[in-house]
């Protein structure tokens, strides 16, 4: 039988001019640098800025992260 895990949540939120899934995969990478042990994400909310011409400018997507506690 394995030991019990713990992990940890923290929010954040990432952008991309691409899309959501690049906006996810940037934003995993980035927190992946000062993050250790990272885990699993869920996609908490997604939304995005209409430029003045009437286009989508910029995708953002709200992620909660999770990483494994020692």
């Amino acid at each position: 039988m394995s030991s019990p895990k713990v992990y940890k949540r923290t929010e954040i939120t990432a952008t991309s001019p691409d899309s959501y899934e690049d906006a996810i995969r940037k934003g995993i990478e980035k927190v992946s640098k000062t993050v250790r042990k990272l885990a699993w994400f869920d996609v908490k909310d997604f939304r995005g800025r209409i430029d003045d011409s009437g286009k989508v400018e910029e995708f953002q997507v709200t992620l909660m992260v999770a990483f494994l506690v020692d």
